[in-house]
């Protein structure tokens, strides 16, 4: 519910037209579009209109116990960079805005970020990105996979684990769109 609140307050399409304004399409997914042989699969909320998700997001993060009188207190770590910087100020801004949040920014050099995020015990949120080592959902499906040298996150599921590995063994590039989506 929390995790799901905070998601749902940050407006990507504010980010990529006012905060990076390189072009970048709005990421309301794990797989980028336009990735071969994968037909895009976008978080449930991506289309609905701000203030909806904005009412969503306030319900739970009451359900989750928190209010003005009781903000959550979050860090967010991301590696040095002034647009790194600029997209963590506007995620901060966005949740203390939209539900109160008071978030503490933590920049720090890359290599400092990853032992920190791979610690387990100082990161709360963190800024990563990937560029897939090729044209394939797989490039970006596999960084949850549970073991998997840069999930970062450290995701772990069977049953998504189970569909990856099927995945690498189908030839048939749409039998094999249809285990990725």
């Amino acid at each position: 519910g929390l995790r799901r609140a905070l998601s749902l307050v940050i407006d990507r399409d504010k980010l990529t037209s006012a905060v990076t304004g390189l072009g970048e399409a709005p990421a309301y997914g794990w797989v980028p579009d336009g990735t071969a042989n994968y037909a895009s699969q976008k978080f449930d909320y991506a289309s609905r209109p701000y203030a909806e998700r904005l009412a969503e997001a306030r319900e739970l993060y009451r359900k989750a116990g928190y209010s003005a009188d009781e903000p959550l207190e979050v860090e967010i770590r991301y590696n040095t960079g002034e647009v790194h910087n600029r997209l963590a100020v506007a995620i901060a801004a966005m949740w203390k805005e939209a539900l109160g949040v008071e978030t503490t920014l933590y920049a720090e050099e890359f290599r400092a970020l990853l032992q920190s995020i791979q610690s387990g015990t100082e990161t709360q949120v963190f800024r990563s990105s990937w560029v897939g080592d090729y044209n394939d959902a797989y490039s970006f499906a596999q960084l949850l996979q549970a073991g998997f040298g840069i999930n970062l996150t450290g995701y772990s599921n069977p049953q998504y684990d189970a569909l990856l590995a099927a995945a690498t063994r189908e030839p048939d590039p749409a039998r094999r769109r249809g285990l990725l989506e």
